[in-house]
């Protein structure tokens, strides 16, 4: 019985200190997000906008970015602020100009739906805005020939995809085939393997 009550106390304690290592992580999370706020505010003000606050951040569900404006590319660093995006578009992009170590921590983002059309984004790049804590179900990739094989596992991977779109981009007719196997009717327009 001794042995019995050790045990649970053992366990509470090792949740006592489990809970104070996550708020920790949420401290730190927060302070983070709060000065990354600090910064789009400063950004928004710079470029002639009015600030914004912290509620309408929890109104911003889709985001579009286009490379066309150049106002845009300051952006991208700026992603993780909106926490409820679940909708994000990137068009006209040279990634080639964007450091990973820009993009911030895209894990606090669950995305549902990715749309990449002509950029030059990597495969490496591709995996942060596709991560662990995405639900996406539906994925459109056009005109992005830096994406290749080296993204398929990635690919492949997502469990609840309604559309997948992927057009012009480096993947093999093999990878191609291994994408159209595993998602069958909902890999729409398989289009044009670039270099074949």
């Amino acid at each position: 019985m001794k042995l019995f009550l050790k045990l649970i106390l053992l366990n509470f304690l090792a949740l006592g200190f489990f809970a104070i290592s996550c708020k920790k992580d949420i401290n730190s999370n927060a302070e983070e997000n709060d000065a990354l706020f600090e910064k789009l505010n400063n950004y928004y003000i710079s470029v002639g906008y009015n600030p914004i606050k912290k509620t309408d951040i929890d109104e911003i569900t889709r985001l579009t970015i286009d490379g066309e404006s150049k106002r845009d590319y300051k952006m991208i660093k700026f992603l993780s602020v909106f926490y409820k995006l679940s909708s994000l578009s990137l068009q006209n992009l040279k990634f080639s100009h964007v450091p990973s170590t820009e993009l911030g921590n895209l894990e606090r983002i669950s995305l549902g739906e990715l749309v990449i059309e002509n950029c030059d984004i990597t495969d490496e790049q591709l995996s942060l805005f596709i991560n662990k804590a995405n639900k996406i179900f539906r994925v459109a990739i056009f005109n992005a020939p830096n994406i290749t094989d080296k993204s398929l596992d990635l690919l492949l991977s997502l469990k609840e995809i309604d559309e997948i779109y992927v057009v012009n981009t480096g993947i093999s007719q093999e990878g191609m085939s291994k994408l159209s196997s595993k998602f069958g009717e909902k890999l729409r327009e398989p289009g044009h393997v670039l270099g074949e």
